[in-house]
């Protein structure tokens, strides 16, 4: 036999080996995914997938013990510390500003309407906010 004919019939049956361990290889996967596929309802999964689902029962208890740490408690039945009343439904004076909070939520628990709330950072003190509150005296709510 001659030398190219030996070369011919050697790089036919590698490529053969090739084509059978990496081209059959993929064919099969290709044919299991297929298979699998198949297989699937994939539109009975999307519409599973699509449908609004509530929460458990258990769940929402769970938010609402997460949650009741965040509602605000009743508001403080008198104005803040340092809040004085001026004339009847106008209250003003200087809060630390970590009591402005508190007295956001005390004008609103009040009776009557809020017409104003001023909260301004003061230059000699820089610690306190100068506040002011006017309440309405007309409309109760």
């Amino acid at each position: 036999m001659r030398p190219g004919a030996l070369l011919f019939a050697f790089a036919l049956t590698l490529a053969a080996a090739h084509w059978a361990i990496f081209v059959r290889s993929v064919q099969r996967e290709e044919a299991d995914l297929e298979e699998r596929l198949a297989s699937e309802d994939v539109r009975g999964r999307r519409a599973a997938v699509e449908r609004p689902r509530g929460p458990t029962e258990a769940e929402v208890r769970r938010l609402e013990e997460a949650l009741a740490d965040y509602r605000p408690g009743p508001p403080p039945a008198g104005p803040p510390w340092g809040l004085a009343e001026e004339r009847p439904g106008v209250y003003s004076g200087r809060l630390a500003w970590e009591d402005v909070q508190d007295l956001f939520a005390w004008a609103a628990g009040q009776r009557y309407k809020v017409q104003e709330i001023e909260v301004k950072s003061t230059a000699d003190d820089p610690a306190r906010a100068a506040c002011r509150v006017v309440l309405s005296r007309e409309e109760p709510r």
